[in-house]
């Protein structure tokens, strides 16, 4: 009896990639028309055939055209209920994310949510009347995420608006309950971009057991900065030399620094360039 081996991929990679060639690691802005590559039913799905408007990726049925938004750019018009749209991202560290979506709505306003991995986010995010297809506002709405590489749903649950954008801002400080702020931070590296190296600073409000890591934006470990060390109160800097555990240079590209001080945890974004 002759046996066929057939390799079969689900889930993310599965005829579906980021449009523009890299996935987006949040915090991010990302162009309502940059949904990803995958086509009608994969990536997006569009309840009438053909790109209305016909003034970006006119192979897609996604309805999309000029914007005269701050900007400019394109945005996805003609929605109707149902439609949905969907873009991969990485998520570096779990937290409480806020996205700001830019919109517009002639008359009737409308409604829609917006997913990560398959479960709704936001709940029913409104969009109000703005007197014009092309006079835009921005609506926000809180999402707690995991980490890792997910993909973003927008889905739109009535007619009636047009959308731009989406820009997804970082997390708030990541603190277990019922430890104070006051006296911890994690301030931005610098110089950012870097290269060769970059400088990291931090305060603690008392004596501490303190790790600092470098991530990738796949959310694996490059570099223990400080693994388990008491730490006193006060401000801390620590030089990273662009370097992984084994003392290779690293690619270009963005990373992820996370400082966890007792139950306090912080992380931040920066970026090697070459």
């Amino acid at each position: 009896m002759d046996t066929d081996v057939v390799d079969i991929t689900v889930g993310i990679g599965c005829g579906q990639t980021a449009y523009l060639g890299s996935t987006y690691v949040l915090p991010a802005k990302i162009e309502a028309e940059d949904f990803d590559i995958g086509g009608e039913g994969v990536a997006y799905y569009d309840s009438d055939s053909g790109n209305n408007g016909s003034q970006y990726r006119t192979e897609e049925n996604v309805d999309i055209e000029a914007c005269s938004d701050a900007g400019g750019g394109y945005g996805v018009g003609w929605i109707e209920p149902g439609e949905w749209l969907e873009y991969t991202v990485a998520v570096p560290a779990a937290g409480q994310y806020t996205i700001d979506i830019r919109v517009s709505s002639l008359s009737e306003g409308g409604t829609f949510r917006i997913e990560f991995a398959g479960e709704d986010k936001t709940g029913d995010v409104d969009v109000p009347v703005t007197t014009g297809w092309q006079t835009w506002t921005t609506v926000s709405a809180p999402a707690t995420l995991e980490s890792g590489i997910q993909v973003m749903r927008f889905v739109s649950e009535t007619a009636g608006f047009n959308v731009n954008f989406f820009e997804i801002q970082a997390p708030t400080t990541a603190v277990l309950p019922d430890l104070p702020l006051a006296g911890y931070a994690l301030y931005p590296c610098y110089p950012n971009p870097f290269n060769p190296a970059t400088t990291i600073s931090y305060d603690l409000p008392d004596q501490v057991n303190v790790d600092l890591n470098v991530y990738d934006v796949a959310g694996k470990l490059v570099r223990k900065l400080i693994s388990a060390q008491s730490t006193g109160a006060g401000r801390h800097e620590v030089v990273w030399n662009g370097r992984d555990e084994t003392g290779r240079v690293v690619p270009a590209g963005v990373y992820f620094y996370r400082l966890d001080a007792g139950r306090y945890s912080e992380t931040r974004r920066m970026a090697l360039v070459k």
